[in-house]
């Protein structure tokens, strides 16, 4: 399970992951709709952020290798989890955890629709009724 402190962290990951994906299948113009949801995170969590806190491989935007493997290791180790960096939104930060336990009161915040125009997202909207 992974989350983003902020909204705007989310969208910015979620962008770039979905986008990848249709951008791969080829889809056609589409408004992808989305969920919003705000959770407590309740773990200890390894602490990613402080620079120089992992080799800088663990935070290439485009080769996850290092950072998988990092989190094989902590998570046979017994931990519960990472607090980082995210790479898709300047100074935004997300949680990862190995076990969904640490996540807990999900409520639903929002219905977002992703505007894709065939080659990438072109806007964010919220839904509103």
């Amino acid at each position: 399970f992974y989350a983003a402190r902020e909204r705007a962290t989310a969208v910015a990951e979620t962008r770039h992951h979905h986008g990848r994906f249709l951008a791969a299948t080829r889809q056609p113009a589409m408004h992808l709709p989305m969920r919003l949801y705000h959770v407590a995170i309740d773990a200890r969590l390894h602490d990613l952020r402080p620079a120089g806190s992992v080799p800088s491989a663990v935070y290439d935007p485009d080769d996850y290798a290092a950072a998988q493997a990092l989190g094989r290791r902590l998570r046979t180790a017994g931990s519960a989890g990472v607090a980082y960096r995210s790479v898709r939104h300047e100074r935004g930060q997300c949680v990862g955890l190995f076990r969904p336990r640490g996540a807990s009161r999900c409520l639903h915040a929002a219905y977002l629709l992703y505007a894709w125009d065939g080659e990438r997202f072109s806007d964010v909207y919220e839904k509103t009724a």
